[in-house]
């Protein structure tokens, strides 16, 4: 555990700061999507790339940004590695899977829906990912919790972290286990007149759960820089 310093404050608030612009500018971007679609239930994370939408080279940039910050707490922990004792491998660990979880979160986005199998199995490997490295913040929280708790400095604070971890972990197992993902790609059929209209329904699963499965990792990775803190 370390105790608050500058580097540590500079890297959380850049994160959070690139993650809020990302979340405004998808918000804005959505206007530019079919309104049917124009909802977090029903588009894919993809979608919002697109170069016919205006400034999708700034979104497209934010977004690397973003993804190079997941390794935040890989600068956080490095340097100051000899505090951490035995917990300094557990803490590499799951600071590199942040890291990891954002290139196939960039990934995610920059694969279109149209490559089926690539853009399924980034997904499904962003899922699993996801519940790893917030089982392992989990892990990393208790053991830091116990440990410190032996010399009667057992943070609150830690404890209280690897129990918003652990809600995260099983929130993303939920997710993953949603039987409706098996089927995601099946479409609604209505009739308007004569003609037969397929269209995405009010909550389309493998597109509302990536979006979820994001946030997720960004509670995720904030909640283990604050679980660093002594």
């Amino acid at each position: 555990m370390i105790s608050i310093n500058l580097v540590w404050i500079v890297f959380l608030v850049a994160f959070v700061g690139v993650f809020a612009a990302l979340a405004v500018l998808s918000i804005l971007r959505m206007r530019h999507v079919e309104e049917e679609n124009r909802s977090f239930m029903r588009l894919f994370p993809c979608e919002l790339i697109k170069d016919k939408i205006p400034g999708s080279n700034a979104y497209r940039t934010l977004l690397y940004v973003f993804s190079g910050l997941c390794f935040a707490p890989v600068f956080v922990v490095l340097p100051l590695l000899d505090e951490f004792g035995g917990l300094g491998a557990i803490a590499m660990i799951v600071s590199f899977l942040f890291g990891i979880e954002g290139i196939v979160m960039v990934s995610i986005f920059l694969f279109n829906i149209r490559f089926t199998n690539t853009h399924t199995k980034l997904s499904t490997g962003f899922m699993a990912g996801s519940f790893l490295v917030n089982a392992l913040t989990t892990l990393y929280a208790i053991l830091t919790y116990t440990t410190w708790n032996k010399f009667d400095k057992g943070s609150p604070l830690a404890l209280s972290m690897a129990i918003v971890a652990g809600l995260l972990a099983i929130a993303t197992l939920v997710i993953t286990l949603n039987p409706k993902l098996k089927n995601w790609a099946q479409l609604v059929k209505s009739q308007n007149g004569e003609e037969v209209v397929y269209s995405r329904p009010k909550i389309f699963p493998l597109a509302f759960s990536e979006w979820l499965i994001i946030l997720i990792n960004v509670l995720g990775e904030i909640v283990f820089l604050v679980s660093l803190i002594r």
